[in-house]
């Protein structure tokens, strides 16, 4: 595997053309490539912003979220935890990094947003057959730092089966399958930066 990122202008909020940034940069694509894009950039273009402006962090988040958790006071860790759009992430996938005064939200449909740059791409570059991760971070329980994770993908597919194939000693594997759209995701944004 070979990981390439490419620096597109500045995506800004609370709007911007994500498809004409690409096709400015230097990407070129051919047969077979998987484009990770970061979700900020996708929401961004999507127009997921808001104005922080006199809105609660916390209130957005409990909105946002498909599940809110409030921490208990003694927690020395966080305030709340959430999900959203089957993630567990910090407070909703809310980000206020590099929004300029906007509280940058995920996507409304990730998959759906996944499906269509996927198509975009495709028609742009002249390809058939490429894949698109969208990505996030986030911090893992009982680990220090974020990692990159799949929100959404379109194009490929994120497990590889292992079950019922022989291990190196001819025992057969019974449970495992390997995430491999997050460990793309996981590089990617490690590239990104």
């Amino acid at each position: 595997m070979k990981i390439t990122a490419y620096k597109l202008r500045p995506i800004l909020p609370p709007r911007d053309n994500l498809r004409q940034a690409i096709r400015a940069s230097k990407l070129s694509l051919k047969e077979g490539d998987i484009v990770a894009v970061s979700s900020k950039v996708v929401s961004i273009a999507e127009g997921r912003t808001i104005p922080i402006e006199g809105i609660d962090k916390e209130d957005l988040a409990r909105k946002e979220a498909d599940l809110f958790f409030k921490a208990p006071k003694t927690s020395k860790y966080r305030r709340y935890f959430t999900v959203a759009r089957g993630a567990l992430v910090g407070a909703a996938g809310i980000d206020e990094s590099n929004g300029n005064g906007y509280y940058i939200l995920y996507p409304k449909d990730p998959f759906k947003s996944a499906r269509e740059l996927r198509a975009g791409l495709m028609k742009t570059y002249k390809i058939k057959k490429l894949g698109v991760v969208i990505t996030d971070s986030t911090s893992l329980l009982l680990r220090r730092g974020a990692i990159g994770f799949a929100l959404s993908w379109d194009g490929i597919d994120p497990l590889k089966d292992y079950r019922g194939t022989p291990d190196i000693f001819g025992r057969l594997i019974r449970v495992e399958m390997s995430n491999i759209v997050d460990g793309i995701a996981a590089a990617a944004v490690l590239a990104m930066g």
